[in-house]
Parts: C-alpha cells; structure tokens; sequence
C-alpha cells in the first residue's frame, strides 16, 4: 500500500541533453569542445531533458550570454534557435 504522505520528491532539475547541432543544414554530433565553421547563417540545437517522473512538467529556458539580460521560457521541445552567441539551457519541473 502507498502511503501518499511519504512519497519522494525528486528536487533535481532533470538534465539538458544535446541531441543534434545542424549549421547551415549540415548536422554535427553535438561533443564537447564542438567547433561549427565561422558565421553560420542558421544555427540548430535539437535537445531535451529525460524526466520518467512527470515528463510533461519539464519546461526549458534559454539565455543567449551575451545579448539577453534575462532567460526566456520555452515550451518542452520547442525549437530551433537561431543566434550567434553562447546558448545557456536550464530545464526544471
């Protein structure tokens, strides 16, 4: 029998996973110390975050370092971006 009063509440924010990097319709694996070619014209980052909890609840912000002053809120999956700056993604529930 569950006891709804002792359920574990996972407070970790689930983790950013980079799928797919597309630069000018090219697509590359999205590893660490990835280097795109100077001045794409269109920038594509395809990513998510696993939550097996409440995967619906997952919501994504973006801040562009650089240029935005404050995080901008995204809908689960919603992309892509285009941008010419460091791209910062938090997800949360």
């Amino acid at each position: 029998m569950i006891d709804p009063s002792h359920l574990y509440e996972n407070t970790l924010p689930p983790l950013v996973h980079v799928e797919a990097v597309i630069a000018d319709r090219k697509g590359y694996l999205p590893n660490e110390g990835l280097r795109l070619p100077p001045l794409p014209r269109e920038l594509e980052i395809d990513y998510t975050a696993l939550s097996f909890m409440v995967p619906q609840k997952v919501r994504f912000r973006y801040k562009l370092q650089g240029h935005d002053v404050d995080w901008q809120d995204r809908e689960h999956g919603a992309r892509p971006f285009t941008m010419t700056y460091i791209l910062v993604i938090t997800a949360s529930m």
